[in-house]
């Protein structure tokens, strides 16, 4: 998780307790088909945010961070 690498254990802490609070299940809870498509979405998103990075797309960038990768229907699970 980035937040562990930023030196900020504050930060850290605090997106620990959200975690623990918004995010119940883990991807052991699911059956490995269905882990494999969850991580492939997740992956793909990644893809796609590092794809607006390099295209300097700023506003389409924090559009889909927002709208498609933080959506929280997407917060169900958790690798950690």
């Amino acid at each position: 998780m980035f937040v562990g690498r930023c030196g900020n254990e504050r930060l850290h802490q605090l997106f620990s307790q959200l975690n623990r609070h918004f995010i119940r299940h883990d991807y052991a809870q699911v059956s490995r088909e269905e882990a494999q498509k969850l991580v492939g979405k997740a992956n793909d998103e990644h893809r796609k945010i590092v794809e607006l990075f390099e295209e300097g797309s700023a506003d389409e960038l924090s559009d889909f961070i927002r709208d498609v990768h933080w959506n929280p229907s997407n917060a169900k699970f958790t690798t950690w």
